[in-house]
């Protein structure tokens, strides 16, 4: 969307956020907030809030073979994408 409404903003982040999938945890059911899965969970939110995309599949970048975040809507990492 390139044009919305302040209030529509608001609505859509709300919206997203409330939708993100937990983040990692440890042994106790708490977030792991020192792991690298924290980190990686970190990112691939980051990457949600503006795509509102996520999958649960494992996926590869189709070039370089990387791992893709499971926010990431293309079949490209970043990386191969900016190239």
């Amino acid at each position: 969307m390139s044009e919305m409404s302040e209030a529509s903003k608001y609505w859509l982040e709300g919206f997203l956020i409330g939708n993100q999938p937990s983040p990692p945890t440890d042994e106790d059911g708490m977030p792991d907030f020192e792991s690298k899965a924290y980190d990686l969970w970190q990112d691939e939110m980051e990457l949600f809030t503006e795509t509102g995309f996520w999958t649960y599949e494992d996926r590869f970048c189709d070039q370089c073979d990387l791992e893709l975040l499971k926010s990431n809507p293309t079949e490209t990492c970043v990386s191969c994408f900016n190239k």
